[in-house]
């Protein structure tokens, strides 16, 4: 069983077969790797398909330096500002200007 870091090769056929919906024992017996690093990648890989699913970063042509939030992303803003509540935010900041003498 191979053991160490996960190669560029490995996280390019983790997602080929999670697009292929084969599971998770078999792409542990195909890479020759234990069944919980497998899962630990596939959460890995999971999160950072979820991360880019929420902002397109480029245009079709290939560009890259425009950002558009999708309808996801702003769902997902809105839930985020309904749970925090309000708080003021003269409540959470120190005064700016320190005094080092009373008198002065």
């Amino acid at each position: 069983m191979k053991k160490g870091k996960v190669t560029a090769i490995e996280i390019s056929c983790l997602k080929g077969m999670l697009g292929d919906n084969i599971s998770e024992g078999d792409m542990a017996r195909q890479l020759d790797r234990n069944l919980s690093f497998v899962k630990k990648e596939l959460a890995v890989i999971q999160k950072a398909v979820e991360k880019s699913s929420l902002f397109i970063n480029e245009t079709s042509s290939g560009e890259r330096g425009v950002s558009v939030m999708t309808p996801a992303a702003s769902t997902r803003i809105d839930e985020n500002k309904a749970k925090e509540g309000t708080i003021t935010r003269q409540a959470n900041r120190k005064d700016w200007v320190h005094k080092i003498r009373k008198d002065g």
